[in-house]
């Protein structure tokens, strides 16, 4: 035999081919997590002006017309729908030998 099982290539294997989902590592950075049931997002309405120049001697104005809204949304499926037992649950990479 070598040094390696034939499991420990398969895994080696895996692990050195990943997929980078380049979209969205270019576009969504970043992952916001929520620990509640509820997510809110907000929403501004009308345009958002962007200035040209920004002095950062010279303080800014409130705009108080403007507003906005916050929407409460519920994901459709919280919880899983299969049981899970945690003592079957092992922590190691496909075809890893388990001992």
């Amino acid at each position: 035999m070598g040094l390696f099982t034939t499991r420990q290539l398969l895994g080696y294997t895996e692990q050195k081919v990943k997929f980078r989902a380049l979209f969205l590592e270019l576009f969504f950075r970043r992952t916001v997590n929520f620990h509640t049931e509820e997510v809110m997002l907000d929403k501004i309405t009308g345009k958002t002006p962007v200035a040209a120049y920004v002095s950062p001697v010279v303080e800014g104005k409130v705009l108080r017309h403007r507003g906005g809204e916050t929407r409460v949304l519920r994901p459709g499926y919280v919880k899983p729908k299969h049981e899970f037992n945690y003592q079957q649950a092992v922590e190691r990479l496909p075809g890893e030998d388990p001992a």
